[in-house]
């Protein structure tokens, strides 16, 4: 008799289970299949970055390595195509390339306003916006006013700034070109007396200051070897002497996605 109780009390179980699944099975099996869909999904986006950033860094290479056969027209050409379909660091990095390729081919207005693009235009993040302003202010600085380079560094020359040595380098010599003998003393001292400034800065600090006739500055603590190892030439008193800052690496472009 106790058998046939459990045998109708499972059939009475089986019967509220089939009528919970017929009332939520559809939904249940809904979910899980949304589930599953977002998942692949996820999966499918995370592939499709990867395969980008792969074909942005072959079409990356193929570019610079038309740069380094002297093809500069289609490197140029090659950058700007890149830059306009690439994403994260390839994008920014293009466009830098292009500049530079631009400038090589003469075309320094060309490359002067892209680093202004990057600049202003919200492509790149602070430090790779103010790179921008330092490499347009560096190809200008042999032809514009100290007053426009001025303008162009002076938010760079702040205390705080990455690049806060070149841009006072490149006023400096902006001042020193255009006869303002007084403005290039003062800017090539602050740069010489400030510890904080690269020792080759200060050497060619130094040596400006030498060039230009200014006192007789004194020697840089367990540094004089490096400032007196590099001879004044004609080259380098046409130059701002300024080492230009470059990026050219795939790892620049993985370091800023």
């Amino acid at each position: 008799m106790a058998d046939i109780f459990r045998e109708v009390e499972e059939d009475l179980r089986h019967d509220k289970l089939r009528e919970v699944w017929d009332k939520y099975g559809t939904s249940f099996i809904g979910s899980v299949g949304g589930a599953i869909v977002i998942i692949a999904a996820f999966i499918f986006y995370q592939n499709y970055q990867e395969n980008k950033r792969l074909q942005d860094s072959d079409a990356f290479d193929a570019a610079v390595k038309q740069m380094q056969d002297g093809q500069i027209a289609e490197a140029a050409a090659s950058f700007d195509a890149l830059a306009g379909k690439a994403t994260g660091g390839y994008r920014i990095l293009a466009r830098f390339q292009q500049a530079a390729a631009l400038s090589a081919s003469g075309d320094v207005a060309g490359a002067v306003d892209i680093y202004d693009q990057l600049s202003a235009g919200g492509s790149a993040n602070e430090l790779f916006a103010d790179l921008a302003q330092i490499k347009a202010a560096w190809l200008l600085v042999e032809t514009a006013s100290a007053d426009d380079i001025q303008t162009r560094m002076a938010p760079l020359a702040t205390d705080t700034n990455t690049w806060r040595h070149t841009a006072k380098e490149l006023i400096a010599y902006a001042a020193y070109r255009s006869g303002d003998l007084d403005t290039a003393r003062t800017s090539y001292l602050e740069l010489f007396i400030d510890q904080s400034a690269p020792q080759t800065t200060r050497a060619r600090a130094q040596q400006l200051l030498q060039l230009i006739g200014a006192p007789e500055p004194p020697a840089i603590t367990d540094e004089t070897e490096i400032a007196g190892e590099t001879e004044i030439t004609p080259d380098t008193q046409e130059q701002p002497g300024v080492n230009e800052p470059a990026v050219t690496s795939n790892e620049d472009a993985a370091e800023t996605e």
